[in-house]
């Protein structure tokens, strides 16, 4: 799922919990991503790579059992809701992390091919509805038409409206057909130094724009 979606997330729960501050919200949306970059950095996780490697079902997120294992975002949400219970005082906002670091795994979930561990070290079944493997524009209108919603409950501006659309845009080549042959080929091995400049990048306009539209504490 394109990082936008996921930290369209973080704008539906600050507009349900006014107090969570917009920041940390953006930041919990994309914890296990963040966590994830680390890990394949350092090679404990990898991604493979399917020639030609211009399609993003090209791509697979093989081993990713720390990062994106269910009982793992489970505990990486729970360590943050604890830390901001003991840092602010207030289970709402607690929750409103947690509920932001969770959600990411859920989305994933919903969209990823059976990439998705229970817990490291456990089995070895997967959890993933196929929809990107299977029907990949379909499954990018799908989470555009997530990222959209949470937007409009939002009551976002119209800047912030084009960045959801400028991030379709720039993404919808590796996701059209095969046959026309419009996508740029990945290369692995900077793919999750690629995945963190997008997440940064868009992390940042979205607090930028977003925030504008905020009335009360950020």
């Amino acid at each position: 799922m394109q990082a936008i979606n996921h930290l369209a997330t973080a704008l539906v729960v600050k507009k349900t919990v006014p107090e969570a501050p917009l920041l940390p919200l953006l930041l919990a949306t994309e914890a296990i991503e963040f966590i994830w970059v680390g890990l394949n950095l350092v090679g404990v996780e990898f991604v493979t790579l399917d020639a030609p490697g211009t399609h993003i079902t090209d791509m697979h997120l093989t081993h990713m059992p720390y990062s994106h294992s269910i009982v793992g975002t489970i505990l990486c949400a729970a360590l943050l809701a604890m830390f901001a219970l003991w840092r602010k005082g207030s289970a709402r906002v607690a929750a409103a992390l947690a509920a932001a670091v969770f959600s990411h795994i859920l989305l994933d979930i919903a969209v990823h091919e059976p990439d998705i561990a229970l817990a490291p070290f456990i089995g070895n079944a997967k959890y993933g509805t196929n929809f990107i493997a299977a029907l990949p524009f379909p499954e990018l209108l799908f989470e555009t038409a997530y990222g959209l919603i949470c937007w409009r409950i939002f009551g976002g501006s119209r800047a912030l409206l084009a960045v959801f659309i400028l991030s379709f845009v720039l993404a919808a080549p590796s996701y059209l057909p095969r046959a026309w042959n419009l996508g740029s080929a990945f290369e692995v091995s900077l793919f999750p130094v690629l995945i963190l400049g997008q997440i940064l990048v868009t992390l940042a306009l979205v607090f930028y724009l977003a925030q504008k539209s905020i009335k009360g504490p950020v």
